[in-house]
């Protein structure tokens, strides 16, 4: 639970940072001086330098490590369910080790979601990935229709906090928007046998994501066109063949949406890392 508000002992300190409450423990200690620093209150987390018991009061230590594949974190919810967030008062730290993938089920829902509030401090050290979901091909055409276009690929990470930055980045890792459904080909006629055999345009590829874009349907005419293919987590899904109806276009890789959305996120200003995608204050 996070630290009492009132009295507070080094048994309460122990519990909350998840050691064993008898544990030897000293406020000098590097996690301890950096959850005693959030929240406005001025201790330094230089080694050395004072720090007392009641700069902790009504602070709080979260935690979260992933190291497979999950979708749709919103990382003040994890803290505040363990009972770890303290609204302007949280020293959180992210571990997404190599193999971790945080993903978007949907267009419109972010893979890492935190809204932070003033004064919290969150340690992001990503590994994995973290990526949007990928849009879905366009149809090809049908009926002397032009092939249809593509969705647009889904953002990746939003980060906003009410105040000022609050996170730090350790990313030798990727952040990347979902990719752009590709755009289906056009219905066309068979002019080698004097336009009578009409044929329909193979559907546009799925654009990669966590939720890789599902390929198009190819249009149809007296010879159908074929469907585009699914994307996967990095690359865009072939276009569908056609004939003669021209093939659909291949959906794209990670970059289309949003690697990044939010306001003054970022402790020092890099995010460091291969990102895909914009990053982007609003």
């Amino acid at each position: 639970m996070t630290l009492p508000t009132g009295a507070i002992s080094f048994s309460d300190i122990n519990t909350e940072l998840g050691l064993q409450a008898t544990a030897p423990l000293t406020l000098d200690a590097n996690l301890v001086r950096l959850v005693a620093s959030v929240g406005g209150t001025g201790v330094q987390t230089t080694s050395g330098t004072p720090i007392a018991l009641n700069q902790l009061q009504g602070h709080a230590y979260g935690q979260y490590q992933n190291n497979a594949t999950v979708a749709d974190i919103n990382l003040v919810s994890v803290f505040t369910a363990a009972g770890h967030y303290s609204a302007g008062k949280t020293y959180g730290v992210v571990v997404l080790g190599g193999s971790s993938v945080i993903g978007s089920s949907s267009l419109s829902t972010y893979g890492l979601n935190i809204q932070g509030t003033s004064g919290d401090l969150f340690a992001i050290q990503n590994a994995g990935y973290i990526v949007g979901a990928g849009g879905a091909g366009g149809a090809g055409g049908s009926s002397y229709q032009g092939g249809f276009g593509g969705q647009g690929g889904g953002p990746a990470f939003y980060a906003k906090s009410t105040g000022s930055a609050f996170i730090q980045f350790q990313n030798p890792g990727f952040i990347g928007g979902g990719g752009l459904g590709g755009s289906g080909g056009s219905y066309a006629q068979d002019a080698q046998n004097q336009n009578r055999y009409p044929g329909g345009g193979g559907g546009g590829g799925g654009g990669a994501g966590y939720v890789a874009g599902a390929g198009g349907a190819g249009g149809t005419g007296v010879y159908y066109g074929n469907a585009g293919g699914q994307g996967n987590l990095t690359q865009g899904g072939y276009g569908g063949s056609a004939s003669p109806g021209q093939y659909g276009q291949a959906g794209g890789g990670l970059g289309n949406g949003n690697a990044i959305v939010g306001i003054n996120y970022v402790v020092g200003g890099s995010v460091g890392g291969t990102t895909y995608g914009g990053i982007v204050n609003s």
